[in-house]
Formats: structure tokens, C-alpha cells, sequence
């Protein structure tokens, strides 16, 4: 692993966490109904905490001797609460596996702050991950 490979692995994180900032603000302004609203009051924290996670992972980059790269995924979008979640799920899943590895990776380049910084963003990401699947095992309850 080198600096040049780890610039180009966060700048990929980065749009990750720019395209679940952007998809839970869609989400939130347009889930639907009572299970809606659970939703929306979940998201509302998520948004700039996942914008919060793209600006250190972006100041990383410059620190590294990179540009962060902003480009804006397209926005996947969901019409049903239960089908917003189940994506949700899966955009948290992807971050902590991501982020698993990038801190292996961080590790590999002798960055142990980079490394203790992605281990605890995986940890962020697998809290918002079970938050998820317990509304998931439970909005039929709605």
C-alpha cells in the first residue's frame, strides 16, 4: 500500500459517504405515512454525520498529498419505507466493510492514526447498521 493507492481508496470513501448524505436527505423528505416519520427522525442525525465523516476523510487526503475528489454519485432512489431501509442497510454494510479494510490497509502504511480514525468510523457505520435492521425487524408493527 502507498500514499498514491490510499488517496485514491478514501476518495472513493468520500463519495460513498457524499452519496448516503445525499440519499438519506432524498429519503427524508419523502418517506411516506407514520413509518415515514420513524424514518425521517432516524436520518435526520445521519445526514451531517455522514458529511462529517466525507470532510476528515477528505482532510486525510489533502494531508496525504491528494485532492479530495467531490464528484456526486447519483442519488438511487426508493419509493416504499421498507425498500428505503433495506438500502439503507446495505449502504451501511458497504461502509463498515470499506472501512474495515481500508483501516487494514492504513495499518499496511504505517498511518496508525489513519488506522484508529477508519476503525472507529466502522464502528459509527455498524451502530447505524443495527439501528437499521431493528427498524427493519419491526416497522410492520407500524
Amino acid at each position: 500500500m502507498d500514499e498514491k493507492k490510499m488517496i485514491e481508496l478514501l476518495n472513493g470513501d468520500i463519495q460513498h459517504e457524499i452519496g448516503a448524505a445525499l440519499t438519506y436527505l432524498y429519503q427524508h423528505a419523502t418517506a411516506p405515512g407514520l413509518k415515514g416519520q420513524v424514518l425521517r427522525d432516524i436520518l435526520a442525525p445521519e445526514i451531517p454525520g455522514e458529511l462529517q465523516h466525507a470532510i476528515m476523510l477528505a482532510d486525510k487526503v489533502v494531508s496525504l498529498g491528494g485532492k479530495p475528489d467531490l464528484a456526486v454519485p447519483a442519488v438511487k432512489t426508493q419509493e416504499t419505507v421498507e425498500d428505503m431501509i433495506t438500502y439503507d442497510i446495505e449502504l451501511e454494510i458497504e461502509a463498515v466493510k470499506n472501512y474495515t479494510a481500508r483501516a487494514d490497509q492504513a495499518e499496511e502504511l504505517g498511518d496508525l492514526g489513519l488506522k484508529v480514525q477508519l476503525e472507529n468510523l466502522a464502528a459509527e457505520e455498524s451502530e447505524h447498521r443495527d439501528m437499521l435492521q431493528r427498524l427493519a425487524r419491526n416497522i410492520e408493527a407500524l
